[in-house]
């Protein structure tokens, strides 16, 4: 049984998050600016020949569109933050100005963005013409630039968390801008989960290790075949609390990875647990990444990368 339209809202395909896969032919600023260039329409699967001629027939433009000129604007999030780091590691910067630096990914998302939505209103988003085009590596290159910059933006902040003498309020200045970086990065993760390239599948899996997330990239496919339905724990129900909902996203992200993974390895014939095993895997990659940050700035850096991720899955939810 699916649930009301209503409740859907309130799940995995929420209403805020919805401008990051957007295919409607009106998009807001945000919408660009907070959604990692996405693949063409002729890049999905098997249907990708018809797609492509259906996009033929389309309305076309030969104009750059607003969506074009944005295509790489999600990538300030992760320059803020890497900006913010290095301003706490200067020596004789003023505590002020080091603040503003590592506030500037949150005043983005939650002042810029939304400002720039209602002076500019929606904005049209004509079809391409995408004949020619396949799928492979560069539809999703910028995606991929994303999650190098985070990677970078990882160890900028863990050195920075780490230098003698930095107070508890840019610590935690620190925390939420890699929080905010990785809330946004998200949407390039997901974009890339829906890749076969293998590139793309180890930058998204380091995007989600990062923010103790892996279970997303193995139970992701399973919330697009269960949308709505009683089967789908993205899915909230009507009337059901954030934090219930919290625990049922997160959780159930785990155990549908898990289940997929049995389901696979007895298909294939090899051990359930065995090091083959890619939720084993996962698990391994975000504790070597929390590791890493940890040598790299101490138990500050360890706490400052965990407090990102809890609060990039609290944004995401």
């Amino acid at each position: 049984m699916a649930y009301p339209i209503h409740a859907l809202r309130n799940g995995h395909g929420a209403a805020g998050r919805a401008s990051f896969s957007s295919s409607s032919p009106q998009n807001s600023i945000s919408g660009h600016l907070l959604r990692v260039p996405q693949r063409a329409p002729g890049h999905i699967g098997s249907n990708g020949a018809v797609l492509r001629a259906a996009a033929v027939a389309r309305p076309q433009s030969s104009q750059m569109t607003l969506e074009d000129k944005l295509s790489a604007a999600p990538l300030i999030f992760p320059a803020m933050t890497l900006a913010g780091a290095a301003a706490a590691l200067a020596v004789g910067l003023p505590d002020m100005q080091v603040c503003l630096l590592l506030a500037m990914p949150t005043l983005c998302f939650h002042v810029v963005v939304p400002l720039l939505d209602f002076l500019l209103g929606p904005q049209p988003a004509p079809m391409r013409n995408m004949e020619g085009v396949h799928s492979g590596f560069l539809p999703r290159a910028l995606p991929v630039l994303y999650c190098v910059a985070q990677m970078g933006a990882i160890v900028a902040i863990s050195l920075a968390a780490g230098a003698p003498g930095v107070p508890l309020h840019q610590l935690m200045l620190l925390a939420v801008s890699l929080g905010m970086t990785f809330a946004v990065g998200a949407s390039a993760a997901h974009e890339l989960v829906h890749s076969r390239d293998s590139v793309h599948q180890v930058a998204s899996q380091l995007m989600l290790c990062s923010m103790w997330l892996w279970s997303y990239s193995r139970s992701h496919h399973y919330h697009h075949k269960h949308v709505g339905t009683d089967e789908d724990h993205t899915t909230a129900a009507a009337g059901e609390s954030l934090y219930a909902f919290i625990i049922k996203y997160v959780g159930g992200n785990w155990v549908v990875a898990m289940r997929e993974e049995a389901v696979e390895a007895r298909r294939k014939g090899r051990a359930v647990w065995g090091l083959k095993n890619q939720v084993v895997l996962g698990v391994a990659g975000q504790v070597s990444i929390s590791v890493i940050a940890g040598a790299v700035g101490g138990l500050p850096a360890l706490a400052v990368q965990l407090g990102a991720a809890s609060m990039a899955i609290i944004y995401l939810v």
